[in-house]
């Protein structure tokens, strides 16, 4: 009977109590912290497996480009999926892990008339997929003053692109004006971006060159080209040579003949396309061999010039608007 009291006065002791909740509290703390622990060094264990076994099979023979054949070309259209290889700068055969995309891209831009390139490696079944947006060129241009841009060609010496003293010339003939100083020779895209002649003749095979061309300053062309470009290019009277080398003449070489059209202006580019789609069944009505040129300035009465040994007939006729 006493030592039952005693048991329940010792129960009953708050420091007792207290003493025995704190020794468990420390208990389930440290059993707490163990498997923490233990669960920390499983995941890192993991981790560390999972690594080295990446290591492992990216490291592997099995893991690497050995030849162009495992490049995949994706994107392109005039350049052919051997052209865009030849422009990736890469040396076979070459571990997967040691290629970096970024860099390859970076050289394709600057080797090839390429506007974008996203390179993906791809390790089932191991290869390099190459997706590029192209610079299709529509026109050659011979620029009458310095073309300035970022030069992305490792090559020092070539600094603002080719000139006609350093490359052939692309048959850009003369169309009675002089030449003004010496022109830079390139290529322009739908939207007058200059793509250097030199990155295009490096394709193998070299792709054809666009028959029509343009003869200017660069930038007063480039600015204006995205629409000039679309009407020449709907138009029914094929136009070999764009002239702007006067900027109060624009001058077209087409299939009926030299055609001038003044200072240059959107809407009335446009008009003047069509009068001269209107005009295509000319060479039935005179001999193109006579007409010296085909004169739009003045919409409201569109003329052609006879050339000087068909004055004695007629000075100059004057065609009704159609």
């Amino acid at each position: 009977m006493d030592r039952n009291a005693a048991t329940h006065a010792q129960s009953a002791d708050p420091r007792i109590v207290s003493r025995r909740s704190l020794n468990q509290r420390r208990s389930q703390l440290r059993r707490r912290r163990q498997w923490k622990l233990a669960r920390h060094s499983w995941r890192l264990l993991a981790v560390g497996l999972v690594a080295i076994a990446t290591a492992g099979i990216v490291t592997s023979p099995m893991w690497v480009i050995r030849g162009p054949e495992q490049v995949e070309v994706r994107g392109n259209r005039m350049l052919t999926d051997d052209g865009v290889r030849s422009l990736l700068g890469i040396h076979y055969p070459q571990p997967l892990w040691k290629l970096q995309p970024q860099a390859i891209a970076k050289s394709l831009r600057a080797r090839g008339p390429v506007a974008a390139a996203d390179i993906t490696r791809q390790l089932l079944p191991p290869r390099l997929v190459v997706q590029v947006t192209e610079l299709f060129p529509v026109a050659a241009i011979e620029s009458t003053t310095p073309v300035v841009r970022p030069n992305p060609n490792p090559n020092p010496n070539l600094i603002s692109g080719p000139t006609a003293q350093s490359l052939p010339q692309v048959g850009l003939p003369q169309v009675g004006l002089p030449q003004i100083g010496l022109p830079q020779i390139g290529l322009i895209d739908a939207r007058g971006t200059w793509i250097d002649l030199e990155r295009y003749q490096s394709i193998r095979p070299v792709p054809q060159l666009p028959t029509l061309k343009a003869i200017g300053d660069y930038k007063v062309i480039a600015a204006e080209w995205e629409t000039m470009y679309r009407w020449l290019s709907l138009s029914p009277i094929a136009v070999q040579i764009v002239d702007w080398r006067d900027s109060q003449d624009l001058i077209l070489q087409t299939e009926l003949g030299l055609v001038k059209l003044g200072a240059y202006d959107r809407q009335r580019f446009a008009q003047q396309m069509g009068k001269l789609a209107r005009m295509r069944s000319l060479p039935q009505q005179l001999d193109p061999r006579q007409i010296d040129y085909i004169d739009l300035r003045d919409l409201e009465r569109p003329g052609v010039e006879m050339r000087a040994n068909t004055l004695d007939k007629q000075a100059q006729q004057q065609l009704k608007p159609p």
